[in-house]
């Protein structure tokens, strides 16, 4: 692909530069996990909105940037011992692009809690892990590019069921609330073939948008 796309030979490159490099996005991403599983056992910490700043700041902003954002939020909330003892209904929520986190807001403000979300400006872009140190930083590459399930839109979603939704179970997940975004199709197209796989699984489809998200979830919630 190197010598196709970009007409690189892949032994020019220098391996102690690529590791390098590759230790800074390492650094952000596992820090943007840190942040995200503090806030799993805290919603008090971050609301989603908050949460969604912090992913665009480690999505936009050159990675050394962003951890100079990142960090004195991350060493913050270390700092707050306290865990959210409210139970509830663990869901992820799946999206195209991205999803608003007003409506995540209010979902969790129904009694539903957002462990995890699925889309392309979400946890799932800072899902990847690499060893940096590696002589063969090539290798780690293409083992993590081939078993992550990646964005929504970067994988088939038959292979994105095998790698991720086939084991919500495993992370507590009891629901999965599939958000239409009119500006993605792709997305759209998706949410019927996992709807029906995650009913086969036993675990509840919520299928909202923009509109009926407030009638969908509350009536869900009455009928439990």
């Amino acid at each position: 692909m190197l010598k196709t796309v970009f007409n690189i030979d892949l032994k020019s490159i220098n391996i102690d530069s690529l590791k390098k490099e590759t230790a800074v996005y390492e650094k952000l991403r596992r820090l943007v996990r840190s942040i995200c599983a503090l806030r799993s056992d805290n919603r008090n910490l971050l609301s989603n909105t908050e949460l969604s700043l912090i992913f665009e700041t480690g999505l936009i902003l050159p990675p050394e940037t962003a951890l100079e954002y990142l960090t004195p939020v991350y060493e913050a909330m270390k700092k707050i011992n306290d865990k959210d003892q409210v139970q509830g209904i663990r869901a992820m929520i799946y999206g195209g692009k991205n999803i608003p986190s007003a409506i995540a807001d209010i979902i969790e403000g129904k009694g539903i809690i957002i462990a995890e979300d699925d889309s392309c400006t979400g946890r799932r872009a800072f899902d990847m892990s690499l060893n940096a140190e590696s002589d063969y930083i090539f290798y780690e590459m293409l083992d993590s590019y081939s078993y992550r399930p990646l964005m929504p839109c970067m994988r088939p979603v038959n292979e994105r069921y095998e790698l991720l939704y086939k084991l919500l179970r495993n992370y507590g997940i009891e629901t999965v609330i599939f958000y239409k975004d009119d500006r993605c199709s792709a997305s759209i197209d998706d949410i019927d073939y996992l709807r029906i796989r995650m009913m086969r699984d036993g675990i509840d489809p919520l299928v909202i948008d923009n509109r009926n998200y407030n009638d969908v979830v509350s009536g869900y919630l009455n009928n439990i």
